[in-house]
């Protein structure tokens, strides 16, 4: 009995020892918090956003807590794919903080995310007369502070194409100083809409951004000329007079224009209709008298709606000499 009793202790301490409870089921673990919460406020609303965290929750709570509130209170429930939230209930010159939880498939919360702290700033005024200047590829953007607001962070420039929605994020990450802004790589011939909001800084970085100011349409489109075609040389042959010069090196380059006039006179008269593509042309036209003095110059176009022709080129002077029969 002295040696049974011992085993039976052992036996039994060796079965409690290799107990095993019921796994917890994965949906049941709590999800940890989103990461990288980002604020701004725009004519008083507050839109958070906010990084999904590494694993991946079920959904999202928000939650407020107003200055002369003791704690945080959820504000919504959102699903998985929503990643941000507007929040208009603060009134102006009030204060809150703001936090993001995770939710796991049973709808429990896990830990918060630091809070985010938001002053609600009155909304700045409108930039005034907006202008929008086009050029090749890049538009030029300049507007008038509003008088009121003595120092602002900056402006936040908005761009859209003719028929679509604005963005959430403005076309640049930073604020512009102003009055002036150059907004590049857009497309020739493309319609872009512009609005600018006046930003004022808060406590902790926040923006506060204001009302948009009055919408321009600009189209840009290429304004540059090429340069006036090099080394012109017109000669006289039995067939008329023939004209080379040096090609031009834009890559934009669509042709030539041939000019001509009696030599003396003032008037400049184009000779070809069309664009030419080579870089020398011969010039049959019966009208050429025999043994009369021509000038003749070119100019070069772009491939621009409006084809930009650029300036003439030095003139070339040519005897002309009896024609073949």
């Amino acid at each position: 009995m002295r040696l049974r009793l011992p085993f039976l202790l052992a036996v039994a301490l060796l079965a409690a020892c290799g107990v095993k409870r019921p796994p917890i089921p994965p949906s049941a673990l709590l999800s940890p918090p989103p990461g990288s919460l980002d604020a701004s406020v725009r004519e008083g609303c507050l839109r958070l956003s906010w990084k999904a965290p590494s694993t991946e929750p079920a959904g999202y709570r928000v939650l407020r807590r107003r200055a002369d509130e003791p704690e945080f209170k959820p504000l919504a429930d959102l699903p998985l794919a929503e990643r941000s939230f507007t929040d208009c209930e603060v009134p102006a010159g009030q204060s809150a903080a703001y936090q993001v939880q995770s939710l796991n498939a049973q709808g429990k919360a896990g830990p918060a995310s630091p809070a985010v702290p938001v002053v609600f700033l009155p909304p700045p005024p409108a930039p005034a007369s907006l202008t929008a200047e086009p050029g090749d590829g890049f538009v030029q953007l300049c507007w008038l502070s509003p008088p009121s607001v003595e120092s602002p962070a900056g402006f936040r420039v908005y761009r859209a194409l003719l028929g679509e929605p604005y963005p959430r994020r403005s076309a640049d990450p930073q604020p512009a100083p102003g009055p002036c802004w150059v907004d590049g790589n857009l497309t020739n011939g493309k319609t872009y809409r512009y609005v600018v909001r006046t930003v004022l800084s808060a406590e902790g970085g926040i923006e506060e951004e204001g009302p948009a100011s009055s919408e321009v349409e600009v189209v840009p489109e290429d304004k540059i000329p090429p340069l006036p075609p090099a080394e012109l040389v017109a000669a006289p042959s039995a067939q008329g007079v023939v004209l080379h010069w040096k090609r031009n090196p834009e890559p934009d380059l669509k042709g030539y224009y041939v000019y001509r006039r009696l030599a003396g006179s003032a008037g400049w008269e184009r000779i070809t209709p069309e664009p030419l593509f080579e870089a020398e042309y011969l010039d049959t036209d019966r009208a050429l008298v025999p043994g009369r003095e021509y000038d003749y110059a070119v100019t070069a176009l772009d491939h621009a709606p409006t084809l930009n022709e650029s300036p003439k080129s030095e003139p070339a002077r040519a005897l002309t000499l009896p024609r073949l029969k």
